[in-house]
Order: C-alpha cells, then sequence, then structure tokens
C-alpha cells in the first residue's frame, strides 16, 4: 500500500464509499488524502452505527489495519491522523471490540483509545 495511489486502493476495497470520493473530487478538484480519510472515519463510524457486524463495517477496519502495517509511514500517519484521530473517544472506545490488533495497539499508544 502506497501513499501516491492509496485513494484508488481505498476504492477497490470499499467501493460503496465512491460516491463521497467523487463529491471530495467535484469539491476540492484533486484528491486531499487527510481530508478525504477525515470523511472515511465519518463513513465508518455510520457503518458501524448501524451494527458492528455490518460486512462493510468490517471491511472498512480491515483497511485501516492494512494501511497501519503499511511499509510507507505516510500510508500509516494517514491512518493515525486522519482516521483514528477523528473519531471522537466514545466511538473509538465503543468500536473498539471491531478494530483489528495493530488499530487497537495503535490507538493505546497513541493514548486515544483506554485500556
Amino acid at each position: 500500500m502506497k501513499y501516491s495511489d492509496i485513494s484508488k486502493t481505498l476504492i477497490d476495497n470499499i467501493p460503496e464509499f465512491k460516491p463521497i470520493y467523487d463529491k471530495h473530487i467535484t469539491e476540492n478538484g484533486e484528491v486531499l488524502n487527510h481530508v478525504l480519510f477525515g470523511d472515511f472515519t465519518g463513513f465508518t463510524t455510520a457503518k458501524f452505527n448501524i451494527s458492528s457486524k455490518e460486512p462493510i463495517f468490517i471491511r472498512c477496519v480491515d483497511f485501516v489495519e492494512q494501511m497501519l502495517a503499511s511499509d510507507d509511514p505516510l500510508v500509516k500517519d494517514l491512518a493515525i491522523a486522519s482516521f483514528l484521530e477523528n473519531l471522537n473517544k466514545e466511538n473509538l472506545q465503543a468500536m473498539k471490540d471491531g478494530l483489528g490488533k495493530k488499530t487497537v495497539e495503535v490507538a493505546k499508544k497513541a493514548g486515544f483509545l483506554r485500556n
């Protein structure tokens, strides 16, 4: 996973996010990854609010887990700064059991998540 093509990778993995991506492009004229992943945070939270067992929510958190496992430090930073930091602590705590091991570890280390 590379930062230069992260938005394409996101749409390939979560095609349901494409309408939000398209709106982002229309409004900004280009991909602004940090802004886009702030939108992705809201999208993921909305899917969690439907159900933590919702398959699309599971795919979203799996995608974040893959980002945090990336060799590209910019991808990891994007996951932390524009996904995890955009989750309020209550949502992050509520989602904890549905998040991947690496995501929980990073969120705890950054102080976003209680033990």
